[in-house]
């Protein structure tokens, strides 16, 4: 979770990490292999020089 206020960013990287290992957990470990699939597509697309949406994350 990142809060944006004024020009400060307020991360929250412990609480990344932890919701990540349990949303891989509960979807028997298919949440962070989707992730890296979809990963390896979104740079692939860049380096086609597909249009990519600034909004997806790359994580």
């Amino acid at each position: 979770m990142i809060l944006k206020m004024s020009d400060d960013t307020i991360s929250y990287p412990k609480q990344h990490i932890d919701n990540g290992k349990k949303k891989n957990a509960d979807t028997q470990r298919r949440f962070k292999r989707t992730t890296r699939v979809l990963k390896k597509i979104r740079y692939h697309m860049i380096e086609n020089g597909e249009p990519v949406d600034g909004n997806i994350s790359s994580f």
